[in-house]
Parts: structure tokens; C-alpha cells; sequence
């Protein structure tokens, strides 16, 4: 018996210190976050705000409706602030909503994904550029108790994989005059997804 005990010691300090360790990393998580990325669209900024500030064109190029071919999406309301989007997939649902427009400058919405009690905020900016507009994507999140800094820091890594499929699509869409393109296939979408938050690990 005692020679069990002995066994097990090192097995449950072990287990101790990885739930201390832990637990005392999630604290370290930040209460606020935020990732953003930019890039070059070679066409007028009035085209980009045409596309970001009606959600109904965000089925073209939105990371999370290419996550699911059978995605189903519902609107309500006209293009500009109030209007939202949700949608039901078989590996993700959410909500868009619009909550502020800035005429050939800056939309700002909402993103709340199923399964994560903080909603993340997405500001689209853009301004004219010699060869174009120059997009800029930010999302920001917050979270206070653990459990919402541990979601908060998957949303991070999650939010560089929307943003970047979305500026890569946008770009396209935009530059062929608003017509929907070859989109990336879903799986492609998960695995951007996966890399990111496995990147968003690494770099804390």
C-alpha cells in the first residue's frame, strides 16, 4: 500500500501544478483584445462601402458563411445602421449587426457567434489610396471572468482567420465590379481557423 502511495504522489502533484498552472495563465489573459489587419483594393473607396454596409453582400465574401455550404442566412432592415444578419450552419450560427456607418469612411458591426457569451466588434475602415482604397479590418473583444478570457483569446485567433479571408474575398468581389467569385472552399475556412488560434497560442 504504501508502495502505491508512493507511486501516486508524483502523479497528483503533477496534476496540481498543471491545473495551477492553469488556472494562473488564463488569468494572465488580457481583459481586452484586439487584431487588425490591412490591405490594398484596387478600386474606388464608394465600391468598398457599397459592399460592407449592406450585409446581404457579405454572403460573397464573410469568413463565417463560407464555413458551411448549407448555411441558411435571414435579414432585417435596410443596408446602414440596425440592419442584421443571422445565420444557421451545421458547424456554426451567428449574428451580424450593424451598428454604425460613416458614408465612404468606416462601418462598424457586431458579431455574436453561437456558443461564445462575448460578442466580438468588427470596425471596417477604408480611405482613398493613389492605387485604390486602403481597407483597414479591426476586431475587438472583452472578457472578464475566466471562462470569457479563455473564449476571448479563441475569438482572437478566430477573428485573424475572418479577417483575412474576408480582406482576401472583398478584394476579389470588389475588383470584379460586385460579382460573387470563386469563394475558398470550407475546409480551407476551418483550417484558417485552426492555424490561427494555434498562432494566437504561440504568440502569448
Amino acid at each position: 500500500m504504501k508502495f502505491v502511495k508512493f507511486c501516486l504522489l508524483p502523479v497528483v502533484v503533477l496534476f496540481v501544478l498543471a491545473v495551477a498552472g492553469g488556472y494562473f495563465w488564463v488569468r494572465s489573459l488580457p481583459t481586452e483584445w484586439s487584431v487588425s489587419k490591412s490591405v490594398l483594393i484596387d478600386a474606388p473607396v464608394a465600391d468598398v462601402h457599397a459592399q460592407v454596409s449592406d450585409l446581404r453582400n457579405w454572403e460573397q465574401w464573410s469568413f463565417w458563411f463560407a464555413q458551411d455550404p448549407n448555411t441558411t442566412v435571414s435579414y432585417d432592415g435596410e443596408p446602414g445602421a440596425g440592419q442584421t444578419a443571422m445565420w444557421q450552419g451545421n458547424s456554426t450560427s451567428g449574428r451580424y449587426e450593424i451598428l454604425e456607418v460613416t458614408p465612404d469612411a468606416m462601418v462598424r458591426v457586431q458579431s455574436s457567434l453561437q456558443g461564445f457569451p462575448q460578442p466580438t466588434e468588427y470596425t471596417i475602415e477604408y480611405e482613398p489610396d493613389e492605387e485604390g482604397a486602403f481597407v483597414t479590418w479591426t476586431a475587438r473583444g472583452t472578457g472578464e471572468g475566466l471562462g470569457e478570457r479563455m473564449m476571448g483569446f479563441l475569438s482572437k485567433g478566430m477573428s485573424v482567420a475572418a479577417i483575412e479571408f474576408g480582406l482576401e474575398q472583398l478584394g476579389q468581389v470588389v475588383q470584379a465590379g460586385g460579382a460573387p467569385t470563386d469563394a475558398a472552399a470550407p475546409a480551407e475556412a476551418e483550417a484558417a481557423a485552426e492555424e490561427a488560434v494555434e498562432e494566437a497560442a504561440d504568440g502569448e
